[in-house]
């Protein structure tokens, strides 16, 4: 029986090990490709910044205002994608690191701090301007984490429904349900939808299915995603397009 035993725990031993070996193998791929693209995506507003900037350093007679004027839009909107990207960023590295000193997190709280949040930025020119947040939400329970990764994660949901939302009532609700050991919140809007064949995709680092049509760093759902990984959850999107989007994601019930 001993041996058995041995036998058993060692199998186990090994298969552990070659999980986390497996884990630690993806996540230096991620970062790889990670770097290689944030490399790509911060060029492009650097070679914008460094020629618009020579180019008004420049005193030529023959230049007329309104290029003057283009040029410093063109500046202040290249500027403005390096900070976006250098955000998205910090918060993608925060996003994924472990949890040390999970607290008590009231998720009724976590999602009214978002929408006042959102409802902010509706606020400043050129952001959503003139779109009208109404988020509902049902009774939601308590878990255990990391209160400001997960104001984050509401946040990213709430922006994006906004961002893409074709009406100018933008409308959200929020509910849960018990699962065996999880809780499952749900996030549903009144948007465009997803396809299918992108409803993985979206949750990747850079991806954006819209280019630059839309403001923001591409980052802000693999934000999510590696923060709701980081409490041990995982989440996903339920959507046909032209009809909305449910986002979904899990939590660990909190221990008695």
């Amino acid at each position: 029986m001993k041996a058995n035993g041995k036998i058993c725990m060692d199998d186990e031993l090994v298969a552990a090990l070659r999980a986390e070996t497996e884990r630690r193998i993806k996540a230096e791929e991620e970062f790889g490709s990670f770097i290689l693209t944030v490399a790509h995506d911060l060029a492009a507003p650097l070679r914008t910044l460094s020629l618009y900037s020579e180019l008004l350093a420049q005193k030529d007679s023959n230049r007329s205002v309104e290029d003057m004027e283009q040029f410093r839009r063109l500046v202040h909107s290249a500027n403005g994608r390096l900070q976006g990207l250098i955000t998205g960023m910090a918060d993608y590295v925060n996003a994924s690191s472990n949890i040390t000193y999970p607290l008590p997190v009231d998720m009724n709280k976590v999602f009214r701090d978002a929408a006042d949040a959102s409802r902010e930025v509706t606020r400043w020119p050129g952001l959503n301007s003139g779109k009208l947040l109404i988020m509902t939400s049902d009774e939601l329970p308590g878990v255990r984490g990391d209160p400001e990764r997960l104001v984050k994660v509401a946040r990213h949901l709430l922006d994006n429904a906004v961002k893409f939302c074709a009406s100018q009532e933008c409308r959200v609700h929020i509910s849960s349900r018990s699962d065996d050991s999880d809780f499952a919140f749900t996030v549903q809007d009144n948007g465009p939808g997803v396809q299918e064949k992108y409803s993985q995709q979206i949750f990747e680092p850079f991806k954006r299915l819209h280019g630059h049509d839309y403001p923001g760093s591409g980052l802000g759902l693999a934000c999510c995603r590696k923060a709701i990984e980081a409490h041990g959850g995982r989440i996903w999107v339920e959507s046909t397009a032209g009809e909305g989007s449910t986002f979904c994601f899990t939590l660990p019930k909190p221990a008695d």
